[in-house]
């Protein structure tokens, strides 16, 4: 919930009722539409019409004020009238624009802004557009950024009204009668007819063409091609993900008005993706690459994909991301090798994926990778030599495995004597060797939620004794603690845990703030980790194939380290971040 104080621009204490009308509620109306159609102030709507502020319903009768204003006017016109906004905290120009509908340049128009900093308290003026409130053209979301139109594109449906025909609906659209045919097929055989709803994609005014997504025709296949034109070698990147048009299209049709009907999580997921790859791929083009994209929705089903690999133009690409479903990603997997074609996946996948397939690419760090990072980051720090117990599940042979690698890690460049043996235990069993002056390292070297609790357990156990209660208890371990529920907060900042994870977005950095601020800009959504997801991959596996080929490449939520885990297999992302549990807070210390 947020509160805002809106201050119409006409006071309603100088405006003279000249005398009221009644206006009869219809579906879909709502109280902004109807004082806009009448141009009367909303806030004066609301002193006629109180019971209008819990919502309207059809049929309802509300009472119009007509008046006039004795004196002149600040307001140029009617159809130049605007609402007047007092900026409250955390509100910025874009979360305006999107509040009320209009464009953020409009906005800075209007205020005679330079740039888009404003301060708290001021006074905002929000144009006031006349409009017809019963106008059914609606779309999800304003101008959604779709995979497979053109850049400067959008999709409403415009549901058919009397005495409309193709040639008027040409003309309010911006667009020829036979692309309304070919949008909507149906009509060829049974015509306009009035309540239908109709496909329209048509062109947004004043929005200039994004240089990454060139003009393009959709094919049979939902395939897109965008051109970075460079003079270097062209790059060809095909890019494989469930955006489920045909869902979000049908989801649309089907959507009443005023109800919320939102995307299927793949949809979204998707478009998010998509979405960080367009703005790598644009960073990619400022540094001098030629690239050509090539998107393709998968939905869920395989049959799509083997119809997109018999396109010829798909063995000509240079690398392949995507897709993000497991029966998808093995069919193209295999034509990807049968190809010698560079291809990876912005989901997990197990390392077993990896073999003999040399040209697959995994983003995700295994618990083997982890584990190892864990024992070089304390390795790197001999103040905890002594003090450290490593924990197993004897019964898990995961759990052995990941405690092991840890101790041949450790162990490496060590002495017999200081040697770091794994403890087995059980449920049942206890542990010893704990200090009381120094710092108690407690390694977990399992994910099995049963047995990570009956470890903590006996560690604050242990703590809350007479012996070693003043004494300092540190913790180590995979990530999976920090979605347990039973394992309480304040141990985990009291035992200063700290995890290997995958990925962590550090939101205070300023390139961070600075892309969350250029992508909401773009694309007028919040980012998601898919969206980072998309934009690290992509860069990394450039660096990687096309580029410098760094060692390693420092992402917004990945760091990349792409090893080759045999001659004949494919490549992991070695990268792995060590947290801290910290004060509650999260913090990168590797």
């Amino acid at each position: 919930m947020f509160n805002h104080i809106l201050v119409l621009s006409q006071k309603t204490d100088t405006l003279i009722i000249d005398s009221t009308i009644n206006h009869v509620v219809k579906k879909g109306e709502t109280s902004y539409g109807i004082s806009k159609k009448y141009n009367v102030d909303i806030n004066l709507f609301y002193q006629y019409n109180p019971d209008a502020i819990e919502g309207l319903k059809k049929d309802m009768v509300l009472v119009i004020p007509k008046y006039t204003i004795p004196t002149k006017s600040s307001i140029e016109s009617d159809s130049t009238s605007h609402l007047t906004h007092s900026v409250i905290k955390g509100e910025t120009l874009w979360s305006l624009a999107k509040k009320y509908g209009v464009s953020i340049n409009d906005l800075k128009t209007i205020n005679n802004l330079d740039d888009e900093g404003i301060q708290l308290g001021q006074l905002i003026k929000i144009p006031n557009e006349l409009v017809d409130t019963n106008n059914i053209v609606k779309s999800l979301v304003k101008h959604p950024n779709h995979p497979l139109l053109k850049s400067c594109d959008t999709i409403v449906f415009h549901k058919v009204k009397r005495k409309e025909t193709l040639y008027s609906l040409s003309k309010l659209y911006n667009i020829t009668i036979n692309q309304i045919i070919k949008n909507n097929p149906d009509l060829e055989s049974a015509g306009l007819q009035k309540g239908s709803r109709l496909k329209i994609i048509y062109k947004i005014k004043n929005c200039e063409e994004d240089e990454t997504l060139n003009d393009s025709s959709l094919t049979a296949i939902n395939k897109l091609n965008d051109t970075i034109n460079h003079s270097a070698k062209l790059i060809k990147v095909s890019l494989f993900l469930p955006f489920l048009i045909d869902d979000y299209q049908k989801l649309i049709l089907d959507c009443k008005l005023n109800e919320n009907c939102p995307l299927e999580k793949s949809s979204v997921n998707s478009i998010q993706l998509y979405n960080g790859i367009v703005l790598a791929l644009e960073n990619l083009r400022d540094s001098g690459y030629n690239i050509s994209l090539s998107v393709y929705d998968t939905k869920k089903d395989t049959s799509i994909i083997s119809e997109i690999l018999n396109s010829p133009e798909l063995l000509n690409s240079d690398l392949i991301i995507g897709p993000i479903f497991s029966k998808q990603i093995k069919l193209i997997r295999s034509f990807a090798k049968d190809n010698n074609i560079p291809m990876i996946c912005p989901t997990s996948i197990p390392n077993q994926a990896l073999f003999q397939y040399p040209i697959l690419y995994k983003i995700n760090p295994s618990k083997s990778s982890q584990i190892t990072a864990i024992s070089s980051y304390l390795k790197s720090n001999p103040n905890y030599k002594n003090r450290i117990t490593l924990l197993a599940n004897r019964k898990d042979l995961k759990s052995v495995r990941y405690a092991n690698l840890f101790a041949n890690t450790y162990n490496d460049s060590l002495s017999g004597n200081d040697s770091i043996k794994p403890l087995l235990l059980h449920h049942n069993s206890s542990f010893s060797n704990v200090s009381i002056s120094d710092t108690n390292v407690f390694v977990i070297a399992a994910s099995d939620v049963p047995f990570i609790t009956s470890v903590f357990t006996k560690i604050i156990r242990t703590k809350n004794t007479r012996n070693f209660y003043d004494s300092h208890f540190m913790v180590f371990g995979f990530d999976d603690i920090l979605k347990m529920n039973t394992i309480d907060e304040k141990y985990k900042n009291l035992f200063n845990l700290h995890v290997s994870s995958k990925a962590n977005v550090n939101y205070d950095s300023e390139f961070v703030i600075y892309f969350i601020d250029l992508y909401k800009r773009k694309f007028e959504i919040e980012p998601d980790l898919n969206t980072f997801i998309g934009f690290d991959l992509t860069s990394a596996i450039f660096n990687n194939l096309f580029g410098e080929k760094t060692e390693i490449y420092n992402g917004i939520y990945y760091d990349f380290n792409f090893k080759q885990i045999d001659n004949e297999s494919g490549f992991e992302n070695k990268a792995v971040k060590i947290l801290q549990y910290q004060d509650h807070k999260l913090k990168s210390v590797f």
